[in-house]
């Protein structure tokens, strides 16, 4: 019965431990993804007006500021702390949806404009 009881005392320890850590991960300081950051956004909806365009820019406290290299879009935001964001765009005549998540090197989302029919995707690496 001792064993019993020092075994689940144990399991419960590690568990715990193990949620501790895995939170202290997942809720890394925005500030981690600062630097320079170059990717590609790309369209699903095959519409001719949707050019698929490289992204680019930099973290800095947490804050982005990445630009749409076809049209000079500037996407501004702030990355929270688990990683996800949403971004606005700056073009007069595009409304610009774009959200995303940031892991390590990688940041990662979907994108789309509210008064056309593009949609897609979008990434971004972190440049050495």
């Amino acid at each position: 019965m001792k064993t019993l009881l020092f075994r689940l005392l144990v399991l419960t320890f590690l568990c715990t431990a193990a949620i501790e850590i895995g939170s202290a991960v997942a809720q890394s300081s925005p500030s981690a993804f600062d630097g320079k950051w170059h990717g590609e956004r790309i369209d699903v909806s095959n519409d001719f007006i949707c050019n698929v365009t490289d992204i680019s820019g930099t973290v800095s406290g947490g804050q982005i500021s990445f630009r749409l290299h076809y049209n000079d879009t500037q996407l501004t935001g702030q990355i929270g702390p688990d990683g996800s964001f949403d971004l606005e765009g700056d073009h007069d005549r595009w409304e610009y949806e774009f959200s995303g998540k940031a892991v390590g090197d990688k940041i990662a989302g979907t994108w789309s404009v509210g008064n056309a029919p593009c949609r897609g995707t979008w990434w971004v690496k972190r440049v050495k």
